[in-house]
């Protein structure tokens, strides 16, 4: 007969003897404790222990099956259980990135991963969540094979119709360099920063074409915060900051994605303009037109490099062109993302170079490129301020302040200056223990 107990909401069925004959098992319907053979998702039945449970409400049900289908429920536990949950109004930087291997990079420098909030359903983007330094940061992904201006302007669309606290964007990936008068390496790093005329990205395929033939730019995009340009500007002016810091983070990404190793200086080639590589070569090893000599570097870290870069919908393999816009506008990179980005928001570039736009052009430094542009966005998110934790301290600091008397006005002050006030308090409390 069937039995209830309230207690651990269970149910058995005992069937007497006569109705099981010898050797044939036993028949368990519902949750047993002692019984020690589970089902997952396929497959035969095996003996263990029920992986455990997740903490779940008082007004949930505590029910469940003996086993059958566990593998479904223990994975999403498995999953979850080491992420913490936010709601999208936590999240105040955006990263996109253009390609996966580019996402992938960034994912590796989670220093946690968040789980996933509930996402409007006419949002078409598939989000990663995480933490870099105090930072809560959502990223996002073009859909594959559809690179260029208007696919990037409709992803941060919807990035910034779900997120809508998002305060700093950054484009972050692969791009291609223009070494004339710069001295730019593949997998240096290229960061958009403004001149006197520009935003720091131009859009070189908006324009006017003159009476002459001459194409006269005519677009002007967004403008970068002054919040991202002081932090720019503070990771310039620290003179404790090593000369390579961004290797850390380059080894991380390699040791969890071998993929993402350095190629090796021996491929780092640069081509004559007039030196156009062969259709049928997949590499350039046969490539036998004069190269560029260029003053030999002692170590293959990384150079970080600052100005303008290009975005178009097209992509660059001329290197005579890129050389005439390069001279004409001082450009430092290519790529084909980031104005349409800046049309919608602004937004900080990061552009590892991955080769020289030109004929010889291929995808054997994209991975550790992607590595190098990752890095660096970790190296700036990790010296910004939070400006949600510092209005957070602002808001709880008469708070703060009241609980302590006013000879330790020295230390509340002193206590002040980090990122929460609760941190200010601990600093307080290890100065008067009393």
């Amino acid at each position: 007969m069937p039995m209830h107990e309230e207690t651990e909401r269970t149910f058995r069925f005992c069937p007497g003897p006569s109705a099981l004959k010898e050797g044939c098992g036993a028949v368990v319907f519902g949750h047993n404790k002692k019984f020690k053979w589970f089902w997952k998702d396929t497959g035969d039945p095996e003996e263990g222990e029920m992986l455990p449970q997740s903490e779940e409400s008082e007004s949930e049900p505590k029910f469940n099956d003996s086993g059958i289908g566990s593998s479904l429920r223990s994975s999403a536990v498995e999953g979850s259980s080491s992420c913490e949950f936010f709601t999208r109004e936590h999240y105040k930087i955006g990263i996109v990135c253009a390609l996966p291997k580019e996402l992938k990079a960034i994912r590796v420098l989670f220093d946690s991963k968040h789980g996933y909030p509930v996402i409007p359903l006419e949002d078409t983007n598939h989000y990663a969540l995480g933490q870099i330094g105090q930072h809560n940061v959502v990223a996002a992904c073009l859909p594959l094979r559809r690179y260029g201006t208007n696919s990037a302007a409709n992803v941060v669309t919807n990035m910034m119709r779900s997120f809508t606290k998002v305060e700093n964007y950054l484009l972050v990936g692969i791009g291609g360099g223009v070494p004339l008068n710069n001295d730019i390496r593949l997998a240096d790093v290229v960061v958009s920063v403004p001149t006197n005329d520009h935003a720091g990205v131009i859009q070189y395929d908006f324009g006017k074409v003159l009476e002459n033939g001459i194409f006269e730019l005519t677009g002007y995009l967004q403008g970068l915060s002054s919040f991202l340009l002081t932090a720019i500007s503070s990771l310039e002016a620290n003179p404790d900051i090593s000369c390579t810091p961004l290797q850390e983070d380059i080894e991380k990404i390699a040791k969890a994605v071998p993929e993402y190793g350095y190629p090796g200086l021996n491929n780092d080639r640069l081509f004559a303009p007039q030196c156009v590589h062969n259709p049928i070569c997949k590499t350039c090893e046969r490539c036998d037109g004069p190269r560029i000599e260029r003053n030999h570097q002692p170590n293959n870290h990384p150079h970080i490099h600052y100005g303008l870069i290009t975005s178009r919908n097209q992509l660059m393999k001329n290197a005579q062109t890129r050389d005439d816009l390069g001279m004409k506008y001082n450009f430092l990179c290519f790529e084909m993302e980031a104005a349409g980005i800046m049309a919608s928001v602004p937004c900080l570039t990061i552009r590892g170079i991955c080769d020289y736009a030109d004929s010889h052009k291929n995808d054997l430094w994209q991975e550790y490129a992607s590595a190098t542009a990752a890095a660096y966005a970790k190296f700036l998110l990790s010296i910004m301020r939070n400006q949600n934790d510092m209005e957070s301290t602002l808001e709880d600091w008469e708070t703060v302040k009241s609980s302590y008397s006013k000879k330790k006005s020295s230390t509340i002050f002193t206590a002040y200056k980090v990122a929460s006030a609760k941190e200010a308090t601990e600093v307080i409390k290890k100065a008067y223990p009393d």
